[in-house]
């Protein structure tokens, strides 16, 4: 499990080689053979098992807000947190400030760095740009299918803006608008709090508008500096910086509007084979009710997008340890030969177990969305089980270890709370009538951590059979049938550094903190998330920024599509190739699909000495910069003449470019043709990590 505020993994470009080398050939065989339907994962991965995925959705009343993170609106953070700037402004009342309208500060705000892209419908294709002067209060509401009637209401954003700070079910904005007599803030009554409509004195009057900040954003005495920002007007920019301000204002500018977006834009690409469920945090309903977990295809496509853009709106409370609970309880379920079964398998000739058509190898993931923690017990199974010794279903003894630390070791209060709940899912075999064939998974196979340090070649050839590989939250050796939490969460406070603590966690050196209070929304019921997500061999991932969730919620798919992709990570090496005192070796991880090439001396008694270079660094260094383009030289056929070409756009033929120009997974134009080519030769530019919606290489 990695843990981490959302920073994609950097690519070695020892997998970049095999990439391009493959790139060629495949477009090579366009002239001499008819169009495949070509394998997005290592063939000879790809006989993988549909996984199960139940989204969960926070439809609490925080998701209405237009501010992130919680301190911006109660003004909570404390004195410690600007260290030496003794800032003159109301403690409470961060709407009184620059910093308020700016993406520094309140990273919920329009960020002039951001591309903000409008919603995907379930086909693929995308919602209307919004109109700077007639921008859709909700633009989800007003352009989804089968939208209410009343719902699309628009405002000029060049003569009448206000700021949305909050927004009930009653789809009544608590706003801010310009006033030369703005409301007075009072600390003492802290109404600064979302509560109510207030005015304050706009730098541009009535105009949309943002303040850029100027100063270094590490530095906390600059970020609470007023002097440190300066206000734009949105109206005095260009067409496209007032596109992109509408389509912030009405796709992202509260919570929930950029959380659904997020959703949309993450699942367009989503192979239609994996099995989809969905509910919210306040409604343990299953899909709808119907409690059926299919394929995202089809109808069923249409279903979970309708649900997408049915829940922009939100007004409840945080039960996330409940959350967790029916997302568990579901995957217990039988059912037979019906889509309520998680285990059932419809293609199957013939019943396999209890007689019913049933895949003892699915496996089963929890993706869950939240902006916060939790704040009551409903749900929660109030005991302790991450503290509890147990024998696990594949013989393994669970107790005090110095392996285990990293689950275990909490305050002794800690009881019943998400990661007490999210341990149980993972270590109790949830059908137990099935044979435990669900594929393991090790992510990292290093050890010295916990235990001595042991050099590669003495491991055991199944990796998950060395203990420290075994309980290193980043590898899964579960067998059985369980489930793993993926929980991405707002910018939101932990009590623990995060991420930086999990080696103290894992060494026993750190503990878990005690939440206190089972009511108030607390920075350790945050790390009780954290803990929750590695108790179970998932993942926790913190978004700043709206743009951020797209990326944390590919991120999530991603790490998914690589444990389905692979029974356990292991390196797959191929024959030697000696030429005179060289041997060429090349090789590949199942675990994140890179791979290496690599010479070696070759010793007096022909074993493998030294490695003389290894084609990933120079590679890394070939192409930095413009290297990619400048320093090398990648090689196609063109299918019109049959001539082998550069591989670049000017050089295809009109087919091959018309197949580049096209959405590989909805199959809709979108003339990105270049945009491809540059990043099969290496430009890392349109990659998640850097921002872009292509595949991270790792």
């Amino acid at each position: 499990m990695s843990t981490k505020f959302y920073q994609p993994a950097r690519m070695t470009l020892g997998s970049r080689l095999g990439t391009l080398v493959l790139s060629s050939l495949l477009m090579a065989s366009v002239a001499q053979a008819a169009p495949l339907d070509l394998s997005k994962v290592p063939l000879f991965l790809n006989q993988a098992v549909d996984p199960n995925i139940m989204v969960t959705f926070d439809d609490s009343g925080s998701m209405s807000w237009g501010f992130t993170p919680n301190e911006v609106q109660d003004g909570e953070f404390p004195p410690a947190a600007r260290p030496s700037y003794s800032i003159p402004i109301p403690y409470y009342c961060y709407w009184q400030t620059p910093m308020g309208y700016s993406s520094a500060f309140n990273k919920q705000y329009y960020d002039p760095n951001v591309t903000y892209s409008p919603p995907l419908r379930a086909d693929g294709t995308t919602f209307p740009n919004a109109r700077y002067t007639s921008a859709w209060e909700d633009g989800m509401a007003a352009n989804r299918p089968n939208s209410p009637t009343g719902q699309t209401n628009t405002r000029n954003l060049s003569n009448d803006y206000r700021v949305t700070w909050g927004w009930d079910i009653t789809r009544n904005p608590d706003h801010i608008t310009h006033s030369n007599s703005p409301t007075t803030c009072n600390n003492g009554t802290r109404n600064g709090n979302i509560g109510g409509n207030r005015t304050w004195r706009f730098p541009f009057g009535d105009n949309a508008f943002y303040y850029r900040f100027n100063g270094d954003p590490d530095n906390l005495d600059q970020v609470f500096d007023p002097t440190q920002y300066t206000a734009v007007n949105v109206s005095a920019q260009s067409a496209a910086v007032q596109t992109n301000f509408a389509n912030w204002w009405s796709y992202y500018r509260v919570r929930n509007f950029s959380a659904t977006t997020a959703l949309s834009r993450a699942f367009g690409s989503i192979d239609r084979n994996i099995r989809v469920a969905w509910k919210t945090i306040n409604n343990s309903n299953v899909s709808g009710g119907n409690n059926q977990i299919r394929p995202l295809d089809g109808s069923w496509r249409q279903d979970f997008y309708e649900w997408i853009y049915r829940i922009s709106r939100a007004n409840g409370g945080t039960p996330n340890i409940g959350a967790v609970r029916s997302a568990g309880d579901y995957f217990e379920r039988s059912g037979g030969n019906t889509f309520t079964n998680p285990y059932y398998e419809p293609t199957l000739l013939a019943a396999t177990y209890n007689g019913a058509k049933e895949l003892s190898c699915r496996q089963n993931f929890h993706m869950f969305f939240t902006d916060g923690a939790w704040n009551n017990t409903s749900g929660r199974r109030n005991a302790d089980y991450d503290r509890a010794s147990i024998t696990l279903p594949d013989g393994i003894a669970y107790g005090d270890s110095p392996h285990t630390q990293v689950y275990r070791n909490e305050n002794s209060n800690n009881v019943g709370g998400m990661a007490d709940n999210a341990f149980y899912y993972w270590r109790e075999d949830l059908r137990p009538d099935l044979p435990n064939r669900v594929p393991t998974f090790v992510a990292d196979p290093s050890t010295g951590v916990t235990g001595p340090l042991v050099p590669p070649d003495q491991l055991p050839a199944n990796l998950i059979e060395h203990p420290e590989i075994y309980w290193n939250p980043a590898n899964n050796a579960a067998s059985w049938q369980h489930m793993v939490n993926f929980m991405i969460v707002l910018d939101v406070a932990t009590r623990l550094p995060f991420p930086d603590s999990l080696s103290g966690l894992r060494r026993g050196t750190t503990q878990w903190p005690y939440w206190v209070s089972n009511g108030d929304e607390t920075p350790e019921k945050i790390d009780d998330t954290w803990h929750a997500s590695v108790n179970s061999r998932g993942e926790m991932l913190v978004a700043r920024r709206p743009d951020e969730l797209v990326r944390a919620l590919e991120e999530v798919l991603q790490n998914i599509a690589r444990r389905r992709a692979s029974a356990s990570a292991v390196s797959v090496s191929s024959g030697v190739v000696t030429t005179g005192s060289l041997a060429y070796q090349t090789g590949f991880d199942t675990g994140d699909w890179s791979g290496f090439v690599e010479a070696r001396d070759v010793n007096p008694d022909g074993s493998l000495g030294n490695i003389v270079w290894e084609a990933g660094p120079l590679l890394d260094t070939k192409v930095a910069g413009n290297g990619w383009d400048s320093q090398r030289r990648v090689f196609t056929v063109n299918t019109a003449t049959g001539q082998g070409v550069p591989f670049r756009l000017g050089s295809l033929s009109p087919t091959q470019l018309g197949h580049l120009n096209r959405n590989p997974d909805t199959g809709i134009p979108d003339l990105r043709a270049s945009q491809r080519i540059n990043y099969i030769r290496g430009d890392r530019s349109q990659e998640i990590s850097n921002g872009g919606d292509f595949r991270s290489r790792t």
